[in-house]
């Protein structure tokens, strides 16, 4: 009998043994190709080298300009103090060099597990007991969810005293090798903290309470929050040292010129009214319409006058919102801008008391420039204004007539001026024909030796009297 091997030839014909050899060709490429993007992957990830030179910045800063240089991202508990002042500086250097001299004198412990990078508190004795606790270690396992029972992704779980940890996956889940007695942390951003003991337990199913006083610190007014370059909106931010640091009465007189396009005038004459604040120029007839709404700690002031009773050094912040934002925040109230003012509160920590004061003093300025305060000074001035009426008078009035004098053309010569006001120093009435007693005739206190006084008027005495041979003040 005879065998049928056309199936078989069949076959061969429809796939020929070149073009299976390229199939095997094609998908051994691929294969390598993933297996390389891989490799490539976790080797830069080992390796991934960072450039940072700062100084005198928080931990904080520093591990977040990691995580922007590099894809590592950085897992800690609020055990770990990341406001604490460090300085680094390193050029194309390894991660793991990097935080070794960063954290090298401070009393926290950091470990590698893929991109993540674990940082916790370091304990005092762990080092000690190591060895013992690594031979009685045990797995656990467990679900996170919110109070709503929508599972957390990302929440970090970690060993209390250790860097041992890990974050839960996309349906809650994690896993954890870790010792008999542990005690584990659970945090996640926005929900309050759980420490919980794991002893004679390995499952666990946890939830979460959400923290509204961490929301409420982070939202601000409905505003949200954003990064600064990030932000598209006009904002100006105003610091309250700015503001205590004036000498003004007000805090509006302060935000003067402080802000870019921010106007403070004066809208109203009643007494006692404050200054108005416009943002966007005068949007309405009424001048009291056109001014900014004020919000005082997230609430909107209901007077006309609101700035006017703060007191600057109660100030923490102030903040101006120029732009559409603020009517969609306020509506038809914030059509004109909003400023927003945050004032100072209690901090926790130590108790801490600052004084500031200002004083001045005003003093009465010296005026006695040109003053005449001798005997002297009077005779010389009057010998000087006689002679002045005198030698440049007009039409022998001794004074100036249709708001002119004779300085261009002299009535007499420096020589005659000069001698006439000697002789008549106390009996010159604008005169030069006729003389009497001045109003400084009596103030002639002595008689001059050598000189001659022929009396010029029908009184008696010295000052109306006219001196000849010697004067008290001279012809030069």
């Amino acid at each position: 009998m005879k065998k049928n091997y056309s199936l078989g030839n069949h076959l061969t014909e429809k796939v020929p043994i070149k073009h299976f050899l390229l199939i095997m060709r094609t998908t051994f490429i691929l294969l390598f190709t993933c297996i390389f993007c891989s490799m490539a992957e976790m080797s830069y990830t080992q390796n991934a080298r960072v450039t940072i030179n700062k100084r005198n910045v928080t931990l904080k800063e520093v591990l977040n300009e990691i995580e922007k240089q590099t894809d590592y991202l950085f897992i800690y508990s609020d055990e770990v103090d990341t406001n604490e002042k460090v300085s680094v500086k390193s050029k194309q250097q390894a991660v793991s060099n990097v935080l070794h001299a960063l954290l090298k004198n401070k009393d926290v412990n950091y470990a590698l597990e893929g991109n993540h990078i674990l940082l916790s508190k370091r304990a005092e004795g762990v080092e000690e007991g190591l060895a013992d606790a690594q031979q009685q270690k045990r797995k656990i396992t467990g679900t996170v969810v919110d109070n709503a029972g929508i599972p957390v992704i990302g929440a970090n779980i970690l060993e209390v005293g250790t860097t041992n940890g890990n974050i839960t996956d996309i349906d809650g889940n994690f896993s954890l090798t870790v010792a008999n007695d542990a005690v584990i942390t659970i945090t996640y951003i926005g929900y309050l903290n759980q420490t919980i003991q794991t002893a004679g337990k390995s499952n666990f199913n946890i939830i979460l309470m959400e923290d509204t006083q961490a929301l409420d610190e982070v939202v601000v007014i409905g505003y949200g929050t954003a990064k600064k370059k990030d932000l598209t909106g006009a904002i100006s931010a105003v610091d309250g040292s700015i503001v205590s640091s004036q000498s003004v009465s007000t805090v509006s007189r302060a935000l003067e010129g402080a802000v870019a396009g921010l106007q403070v005038s004066s809208v109203d004459g009643q007494p006692g009214m404050d200054m108005g604040i416009r943002v966007r120029g005068v949007g309405s007839a009424n001048l009291n319409s056109s001014v900014a709404l004020v919000v005082i700690d997230g609430v909107p002031a209901q007077s006309d006058n609101p700035l006017s009773t703060i007191n600057p050094n109660d100030i923490e912040s102030i903040t101006v919102l120029k732009d559409a934002a603020s009517t969609a925040l306020y509506g038809s109230r914030g059509a004109n801008g909003v400023v927003l003012v945050t004032t100072k509160r209690g901090k926790s920590g130590k108790t801490n008391i600052s004084f500031s004061a200002k004083a001045g003093f005003n003093s009465v300025g010296p005026f006695d420039l040109g003053k005449i305060d001798n005997a002297k000074d009077f005779y010389e001035f009057a010998w000087k204004s006689i002679y002045n009426s005198y030698r440049y008078g007009v039409n022998g009035t001794g004074q100036p007539q249709n708001w002119t004098t004779n300085v261009n053309n002299p009535n007499y010569s420096h020589e005659q001026a000069a001698e006439f006001a000697s002789q008549h120093l106390f009996n010159y009435i604008n005169s030069e024909s006729t003389f009497g007693t001045n109003r400084f005739g009596n103030y002639m206190a002595y008689r001059v030796p050598g000189a001659v006084y022929v009396n010029e008027t029908n009184g008696s005495g010295i000052p109306a009297k006219t001196m000849t041979g010697a004067y008290l003040v001279g012809t030069d």
